[in-house]
């Protein structure tokens, strides 16, 4: 591979020392990189470097290594610069790049061989060096959508009647949620249960089956685990929790307030309770916020039977969807959906405490330090309209992996600009506390509202505005 030479730029040195020295003091927790075997030892990696013999680094390993630092909070994903600078493709020897990793840079603490060992060194050096210079900048594609690099985009389903969630079934099959073809006669339920299936491989879902129809407003989806029956197909709509019996839905987890309040979305939480995220039911101006509800699903398992609500947080404008991290941390997206839109007001995403207050209506945004309220854990936008939340667990983009995926679905009266697409929020924690950075991923949308994880680790997004899925993936020969 040909490649310029320069010299080492100041910027370059200080820009990879405060990245690893960052991450090996405080940004994340300790975790243990991948290991191989290898020949020299770690200890003689530096000394044949210094002989001028070729010491051969894993770009694989350096790439898992740059997450794991989390180099990628200043310098990206994929090393192109974000608040420091593009490390692609740079021109320092090993030699050169593990004395500028070692000693002391304009007071900067070393980064010594007990906290990256020298063949980590190499790794690391190896993945940045085979990078090219530039990285292509996002180009819509013939969805119109504007994806990160390797990620590809392609057409699922469409002539669908206002899509409103989606989840991947037991099946393995996606399932989708559609409020119908008017969605705003309370007189006539016409909110649907579909099965999307591609029969012949071809990427597009040429089979739809109907689960359920005659649902009030089906916006969040989830199946309950029974052991000694098929898992229990849970849909969230006005009024709370429906259970799907072959005779149709079946009211399991009542709200308080009854069809005023719209139940949003639902997860099973890691301590076997089912967590409902609500807020009032339709554009009105009460004040009255939205919470999150916890529910004993015995009653629900046992014998279809309603289950009690209990508060698990309040002070939201709307909990319009919710979501737990790997570490089982439950997260939230409070949005201005079913409020009008005020140019002050940020969405948020907020880490939930139970019994905790979340301020609204008296408090928005980052509180005062006489609160007695919960601050966000990210802001977004005014009228972003963040609609759903998903943790990626898969390995298609294990870059991914521990970031939460927002859907902003947008507001009426809110600037474009500010929805239509996907986010991404990087989470960082340390000994003080959590820390996030938002960034743009996918764009191009109208009004996306879902997210889903496809079995084989694909991404689908339902665009409510274009009536359709989008699936997002990466080709399987493409280099990782």
């Amino acid at each position: 591979m040909v490649r310029l030479r320069q010299k080492p730029s100041i910027t370059l040195v200080l820009a990879v020392s405060a990245c690893l020295i960052l991450a090996v003091t405080s940004c994340q927790p300790v975790l243990t990189a991948p290991r191989q075997s290898v020949s020299p030892s770690p200890t003689e990696t530096l000394l044949n470097a210094r002989r001028g013999e070729h010491v051969e680094g894993d770009p694989l390993i350096g790439r898992q290594l740059w997450g794991i630092l989390a180099c990628q909070s200043c310098h990206g994903t994929f090393a192109e610069g974000v608040s420091g600078p593009s490390l692609r493709s740079h021109t320092l020897s090993l030699e050169a790049f593990a004395d500028h990793l070692r000693s002391e840079n304009h007071g900067l603490h070393p980064v010594l061989p007990g906290e990256l060992h020298n063949i980590d060194v190499a790794n690391l050096n190896a993945w940045l060096s085979i990078l090219p210079l530039d990285l292509p900048g996002p180009l819509p594609n013939k969805l119109g959508l504007t994806t990160p690099h390797q990620l590809r985009a392609m057409l699922f389903a469409d002539q669908l009647e206002h899509p409103s969630a989606l989840a991947t079934g037991p099946d393995d099959q996606l399932y989708v949620a559609t409020l119908g073809s008017d969605p705003h006669d309370p007189a006539k339920p016409s909110g649907r249960i579909l099965r999307l299936t591609d029969t012949d491989g071809d990427g597009f879902a040429d089979r739809r089956t109907v689960v359920v129809t005659g649902l009030d407003h089906p916006t969040g989806l989830t199946w309950l685990n029974n052991a000694e029956e098929d898992p229990i197909l849970l849909v969230t709509a006005k009024g709370g929790v429906y259970a799907i019996d072959d005779d149709g839905p079946v009211l399991v987890g009542p709200l308080p307030g009854g069809l005023t309040r719209q139940a949003y979305d639902l997860v099973t939480g890691t301590d076997g309770q089912l967590y409902v995220a609500s807020g009032p039911a339709g554009d009105t101006l009460e004040p009255e916020p939205g919470a999150v509800w916890r529910f004993d699903p015995d009653p629900i398992v046992n014998a279809l039977s309603p289950a009690a609500p209990e508060t698990f947080v309040t002070g939201m404008r709307t909990a319009s969807s919710i979501a737990f991290s790997p570490s089982g941390a439950i997260y939230i997206a409070d949005s201005g959906l079913a409020w009008p839109w005020r140019d002050n007001v940020p969405d948020e995403v907020n880490l939930l405490l139970g019994g905790g207050d979340y301020g609204w209506p008296d408090v928005w945004g980052k509180p005062g330090e006489d609160s007695h309220t919960i601050g966000p854990m990210a802001e977004l936008p005014p009228g972003a309209g963040a609609s759903d939340l998903l943790f990626y667990s898969g390995s298609m983009f294990d870059e991914y992996s521990t970031d939460l995926l927002v859907a902003l679905a947008g507001q009426a009266g809110a600037p474009e600009e500010t929805s239509g697409k996907v986010v991404r929020v990087e989470i960082i924690s340390d000994v003080s506390g959590y820390y996030s950075f938002v960034h743009d991923m996918i764009g191009g949308f109208g009004r996306p509202v879902a997210l889903a994880e496809g079995s084989d680790g694909s991404i689908y997004v339902a665009d409510a505005e274009a009536g359709s899925v989008v699936r997002l993936w990466r080709e399987t020969d493409t280099v990782k």
